[in-house]
């Protein structure tokens, strides 16, 4: 399996959850997210356990946020 071909940009991540991907950056630095997988360019790379995590932040976020 291609590990980065079934992966995610932080843009695409961004938009299927209507986020900043500054917001997804900083919520990685602060843990809410795990650590990203890294291209061999530096580019981040989202896959399932991401979008578990980001499934239950935004769950958790109150409305208005």
């Amino acid at each position: 399996m291609d590990r980065e071909r079934d992966m995610m940009s932080i843009g695409k991540l961004a938009d299927r959850y209507g986020v900043s991907p500054q917001s997804l950056r900083v919520w990685e630095r602060m843990g809410l997210i795990p650590a990203t997988h890294r291209t061999a360019g530096g580019h981040r790379r989202y896959g399932p356990k991401h979008l578990r995590s980001l499934d239950h932040l935004m769950r958790a976020q109150v409305p208005g946020m």
